[in-house]
């Protein structure tokens, strides 16, 4: 089945019961699945979990998302009053080769329909073949920016600040900020990392007279899930171009097949010219490195 069909959202145990009386008063059947329920309702297959998260499948998945969106059964933003915001999230934190990239998205209201017609979710729900297109029509609707910090930027921080949060704080910060250049806006949202002091710290100006709500799982709001679609679509392209230039695919992660491309890596470039491909500060790199 095609991903983009496939549409997943928090929804709690009392908009399921609203769901479900819908459902049966349209004679609809409601069955039992494995930690909870599905029914069928015209081309969509409705899957509700006592995880509180409900899948849409089918080629009525987006249709049947706006229709909950328009009864405010669907929560596009982690406020009660969805509000135009920024959203910032980042691709790449735990991949030992490629950038760490920051995105930023402003989400207006008028925007979250058509955003939720495209399966705008958190990025790691969505394959990465599907993440590219979603990316480029998400970049239609949403105004945005990118930060790139390539491995030999990155590496070149992390001896400066020592810590993977900082850089993060400072990359975010810049991200809110840019998109403040030119849009007013009196929110932001980010996931929350290490001190939620550390992007307040790192924020200008216009960035201190925002309000920053930083959560855990902030990709449940709509803005912060768009952002985390355009970072991880480019950090693929990223990783795609430094593939080309090392002559060999750089998988993701820090994995057994890391390690592997690491030591033809270094058979090609030395340890020495990893500082161009990786995040030297992984635990990888001593792995990689003759004893």
């Amino acid at each position: 089945m095609d991903q983009s069909r496939n549409l997943s959202f928090a929804f709690p145990g009392k908009n399921w019961r609203e769901l479900r009386g819908f459902l049966e008063g349209q004679g609809v059947e409601i069955r039992p699945i494995p930690y909870g329920f599905q029914a069928q309702f015209e081309e969509t297959v409705v899957n509700w979990y006592t995880s509180e998260k409900l899948l849409l499948q089918g080629k009525g998945a987006a249709d049947f998302a706006e229709e909950l969106y328009l009864r405010g059964l669907i929560k596009t933003g982690l406020d009660k009053e969805s509000s135009a915001r920024i959203g910032v999230d980042e691709s790449g934190k735990g991949d030992f080769f490629g950038p760490l990239v920051v995105a930023g998205a402003l989400v207006r209201p008028e925007m979250e329909n058509e955003l939720l017609r495209l399966g705008v979710r958190d990025s790691k729900t969505i394959s990465d073949h599907v993440i590219i297109k979603t990316s480029a029509a998400v970049k239609k609707i949403a105004p945005h920016t990118k930060i790139i910090i390539s491995p030999a930027k990155y590496n070149e921080l992390h001896l400066k600040m020592r810590n993977v949060n900082r850089i993060l704080a400072w990359a975010h910060a810049r991200a809110i900020e840019n998109l403040l250049e030119k849009h007013e806006v009196k929110l932001a949202v980010a996931d929350q990392f290490g001190d939620e002091s550390l992007i307040r710290e790192a924020l200008m100006e216009k960035g201190r007279r925002v309000r920053l709500i930083q959560e855990h799982r902030a990709e449940a709001d709509l803005a912060v899930a768009a952002a985390s679609i355009i970072a991880r679509a480019e950090f693929l392209s990223q990783l795609d171009r430094l593939s080309e230039k090392a002559g060999l695919r750089l998988p993701r992660g820090a994995s057994q097949e890391v390690l592997a491309a690491g030591k033809k890596l270094v058979a090609k470039v030395g340890v020495s010219g990893l500082d161009q491909f990786a995040k030297t500060h992984f635990k990888t790199t001593r792995e990689l490195t003759p004893k």
